[in-house]
């Protein structure tokens, strides 16, 4: 081999050493750049939790104020029954009515 096709050789050679470097670099950038986007995504959805966190809570404290209401209407039907069943008699697994309590409205 001459001094020439050496040098060309070497040229060759460099010039593959380099597109390689080039290529690894832009698939490490690639690899970076898909990297940051999922973690984009997911720092997005953390970010979303919190809201969904306070809305729960918002929706819970609504339902057990409900629930208190409920509880209320619950123990005034209660009474409102406990004193129906007053002026009634239980006979024989039959229950029969005083005609008085028929007019009686709630």
């Amino acid at each position: 081999m001459t001094t020439d096709e050496i040098v060309a050789s070497l040229r060759v050679r460099a010039a593959v050493h380099r597109s390689n470097q080039r290529n690894a670099t832009a698939a490490d950038e690639d690899a970076a750049a898909t990297l940051i986007e999922s973690q984009a995504s997911e720092i997005a959805i953390l970010k979303t939790q919190p809201a969904y966190a306070e809305d729960a809570a918002t929706k819970g404290d609504l339902a057990r104020q409900t629930a208190g209401g409920m509880e209320m209407e619950i123990e005034e039907l209660r009474n409102a029954l406990g004193g129906l069943l007053e002026g009634c008699v239980i006979k024989g697994g039959e229950v029969i009515t005083i005609p008085f309590l028929n007019e009686r409205t709630f």
